[in-house]
């Protein structure tokens, strides 16, 4: 993503072409011939980890993948973990190097508020659980963008998509929804709740222009934006999460981080359209699913304060709690109803 799919202020590209010079997959597979040619006395380690074969895994080439664990495959080759990481990586640069001799496909620059956000959330959290900041920072930068170059006037209102240095198109729920999640993701793991109290405005915001009162479900755009189109309400997971399955996990966070109990109700009554839809196709409501949980067994609530709460905090993240609200700062905080009192 970095290498290939980064604007330079920080905000990540759409997509790049599955297919160059009219050939699905050209640019990015291999056959174990060129593998060999490039990679000479090295190829035979690479072709192991990685199952390059001759007859290949794809039309005639080979997708890398790798089928082995790493520490079972270092010892059958008589090497550490550490020496096999240094071989590969080596390799991978080769490689690397030939591939980009090769006519690269296609590049959707323009830049989507709900992709990013998710790309946002997904660098967050995977900062957190492997303790790299280099995560966290190409988050922040990438969610710094979007406030700065998606953002309509001084309000919460948010354009959809940025090309060129123009932003174009108002915000869809998806966008919305994704980036409340995001702005939570930061404040949690940067302690700055300025990012919960500019996701709760936008909520504020998403609630009066989206929400369809008498289904409590929201549209995917707004009545109010273009007229000639009849809003509809979308609740099925597509190739990415429901917007309306993200707004009520948002909705049940915000109630907890900021004692709304109003969005609480709103996120059950949410629940309450969908659980019959949810029990019969679980596979398309994931996203429900998990709001459902959250709905039945309550958000783990963690409140961290003290000196050292950030570095209890980065203990707390080294163990698996996929759904939780979690704040902590340097002394007790009574504007937070996590942090009052402590």
């Amino acid at each position: 993503m970095e290498r290939e799919m980064s604007h330079p202020e920080g905000a990540f590209y759409s997509a790049l072409d599955a297919d160059s010079e009219g050939e699905e997959g050209k640019f990015y597979v291999w056959s174990k011939k060129e593998v060999e040619e490039v990679l000479g006395d090295e190829a035979q380690l690479f072709c192991a980890y990685y199952d390059v074969t001759e007859e290949g895994n794809w039309e005639g080439k080979n997708i890398l993948h790798r089928p082995h664990a790493e520490e079972a495959f270092a010892e059958r080759q008589g090497l550490s973990v550490a020496e096999l990481k240094a071989k590969l990586a080596a390799a991978k640069r080769r490689l690397l190097a030939r591939r980009n001799e090769r006519v690269r496909p296609g590049r959707d620059d323009k830049v989507l508020l709900d992709w990013n956000m998710l790309m946002v959330t997904a660098l967050l959290q995977a900062g957190r659980a492997f303790g790299r900041s280099e995560w966290t920072e190409r988050a922040l930068k990438a969610l710094h963008f979007a406030l700065e170059h998606l953002r309509q006037g001084e309000g919460p209102a948010m354009y959809h998509t940025w090309k060129d240095g123009q932003a174009r198109y108002d915000a869809y729920l998806d966008d919305y929804a994704n980036l409340i999640e995001a702005l939570l993701e930061a404040a949690e793991t940067t302690g700055d709740l300025s990012h919960v109290e500019r996701a709760a405005r936008i909520a504020e915001y998403v609630i009066e222009v989206f929400l369809d009162r008498q289904r409590s479900l929201f549209y995917f755009s707004s009545p109010a934006h273009d007229r000639r189109v009849t809003p509809r309400i979308e609740f099925f997971d597509s190739a990415t999460p429901s917007g309306n399955a993200v707004m009520a996990r948002n909705l049940q966070r915000l109630a907890v981080l900021l004692h709304r109990d109003e969005w609480a109700v709103l996120a059950e009554r949410m629940l309450r359209v969908v659980s019959d839809s949810v029990a019969r196709y679980p596979l398309a409501m994931a996203h429900w699913a998990v709001a459902l949980a959250n709905e039945v067994w309550g958000l783990p609530e963690i409140a961290i304060v003290g000196p050292d709460a950030a570095r209890k905090a980065a203990e707390v993240w080294r163990h698996y709690l996929p759904e939780h609200v979690l704040q902590y700062a340097e002394a007790a905080d009574d504007r937070w109803p996590l942090l009052a009192g402590r």
